[in-house]
């Protein structure tokens, strides 16, 4: 019995054999892509065309199931963008490290704004009573002008003085730029609530998880 066993062992263990090999056939083992054509046609073969070599391809068995997948090789554009958005969430992660480290609640974030606001407010009454100052002098260049041509229709009147033309115009272009940094800075005011009002939300949003933490815990 224990011979006949052997024998019968030996005779499975033999015909396992061709089977294992027919499984290693090297016709078995070659792999089939797959790939779409600029028509958005579907191609199978054994080798991929060069000029479909930066398109996608996915790599099927011999039982038609995808073993890989190289992905399509991006343009500088999509790269570019790519990167872009890398840069973004990088930006996006250190602001949030920002704002845990600095501020303790919500509370220090409407101070701190309150704060920033307060400074601008007095930036913006600096620049406005600069501005007064200046239309003051403007006012009184033009009364010493009133008597010079072309001011003065008299026909005697005196040409206006090269210095004092200087002046007047010097004194226009100070108005002009310092209401320009007075209209910045309104715009300044409005960027920073909006910022703040972005940072609270955000705020709330990190600290969030760790509140129900704390409150699982008890």
């Amino acid at each position: 019995m224990r011979v006949l066993n052997l024998a019968f062992i030996g005779l499975a263990l033999f015909g396992a054999v061709p089977q294992a090999s027919a499984q290693a056939r090297p016709e078995d083992s070659k792999s089939t892509y797959k790939w779409v054509d600029e028509r958005g046609v579907t191609h199978y073969g054994d080798v991929v065309p060069p000029q479909y070599a930066a398109r996608e391809q996915r790599v099927l068995n011999r039982q038609a199931v995808e073993v890989a997948r190289t992905a399509a090789q991006k343009s500088p554009e999509e790269m570019a963008r790519d990167n872009e958005q890398q840069r973004e969430l990088v930006r996006r992660k250190q602001h949030d490290m920002f704002l845990l480290s600095t501020y303790q609640t919500v509370e220090d974030l409407t101070k701190d704004r309150d704060l920033r606001l307060d400074a601008l407010h007095g930036q913006v009454l600096a620049a406005q009573a600069f501005i007064a100052n200046l239309e003051a002098r403007l006012a009184g260049l033009g009364d010493r002008a009133a008597i010079f041509r072309p001011y003065n229709q008299n026909p005697d009147a005196r040409r206006l003085p090269d210095g004092l033309a200087e002046d007047l115009v010097r004194t226009i272009n100070d108005i002009r730029t310092q209401r320009a940094a007075l209209d910045a800075k309104s715009g300044v005011k409005d960027a920073l609530r909006e910022q703040f009002r972005v940072d609270m939300a955000r705020y709330k949003e990190l600290k969030k998880p760790l509140v129900d933490r704390t409150t699982a815990q008890r």
